[in-house]
């Protein structure tokens, strides 16, 4: 009752002293039989708390509030076991279609063409455009060295490569047409 009283004068401090003195731990235990790892468990808990401190003018409506903390924490976990398996599901089906993917790849042949043709699209590069590109890609130089190389600004450094992966993109996509034009942006983004 005394936690109503402060709920209803608006003495948020001693509201949120109650809620971490005598639920806190509990709470956390409560959240870790359904979350199995304890960190993650504590951090929701520490979540809806934060989120009752921010809308806390709104807590005047609540009869028990150690009732609406469990249901809080209860729901919140329930909903993130939710989201977990949601994401589970999303990564199993990336990762059958990145299988996929590779597999298509796997052919030596079509490897070669492939590299055939990025190379033919750097040679196409304007020459400080692939000089630029190539210290950077092939050489691992970084930008500041490049920059002083050329004597040119990081920003026209960034530019060159920023222009060579959107010519490349472009080339190379337009010979990937008809095969997979997904899969060579990401080629292009992973290898280049």
């Amino acid at each position: 009752m005394e936690q109503k009283t402060h709920i209803q004068n608006g003495n948020w401090d001693a509201v949120f002293e109650t809620i971490y003195s005598q639920y806190y731990t509990g709470l956390c235990t409560y959240a870790h039989s359904f979350i199995p790892d304890a960190d993650e468990a504590e951090e929701i808990v520490q979540g809806i708390i934060l989120k009752m401190w921010e809308q806390k003018e709104n807590l005047e409506n609540i009869i028990s509030l150690k009732s609406y903390l469990f249901r809080s924490v209860k729901n919140t976990c329930l909903n993130y076991i939710k989201h977990q398996k949601l994401e589970e599901k999303y990564r199993e089906k990336a990762w059958v279609e990145l299988k996929k993917i590779e597999a298509d790849f796997i052919d030596p042949y079509h490897n070669t063409e492939l590299e055939h043709h990025i190379s033919e699209a750097i040679k196409e590069l304007p020459e400080r455009c692939r000089e630029v590109f190539e210290m950077s890609r092939f050489e691992g130089k970084k930008n500041k060295e490049i920059s002083d190389y050329f004597n040119i600004s990081i920003k026209a450094v960034e530019a060159n490569i920023t222009r060579a992966l959107s010519i490349l993109r472009k080339k190379v996509g337009e010979y990937m047409q008809t095969e997979k034009p997904l899969v060579v942006l990401l080629i292009i983004s992973i290898c280049i």
